[in-house]
């Protein structure tokens, strides 16, 4: 009996308990909404004010880009330019003139100088004999 009258009086405070306390939830509730409201309304005004800043730097960026695509198809155009140019030096002097083939070039002339130097050395050491 005593277990039928606890859930007795736990109903009838749920039923009658909830509504007192329905209206000041309800109070809260509206509350809550403005104050949310007012929240999100700063958030947006924030956000919008981030986004400008953003946008903003995103178009200073693409012109940096468009820039530095300018200089690289400029400097595209040259190098083409000054290769076509050794294409004819070659065409009219029969001499190559890539990176590799100058380099060789280059090395070999290294390799000539040491031998002259060794030899100039070596007239040099019977003078002092």
């Amino acid at each position: 009996m005593l277990f039928g009258l606890v859930i007795e009086v736990h109903v009838a405070h749920m039923l009658f308990g909830e509504k007192i306390d329905d209206s000041k939830e309800k109070k809260l509730k509206k509350d809550n909404i403005k104050y949310q409201l007012l929240r999100s309304k700063q958030r947006l005004a924030k956000l919008t004010e981030v986004n400008k800043v953003y946008n903003e730097q995103i178009n200073k960026l693409k012109g940096e880009i468009d820039a530095l695509r300018e200089c690289i198809n400029f400097q595209k155009n040259l190098i083409n330019d000054r290769q076509q140019e050794f294409e004819h030096l070659e065409s009219v002097n029969g001499v190559c003139h890539c990176n590799e083939c100058i380099e060789t070039d280059i090395k070999a002339n290294i390799r000539a100088d040491r031998r002259s130097v060794k030899k100039c050395n070596t007239t040099e050491e019977l003078w002092m004999e």
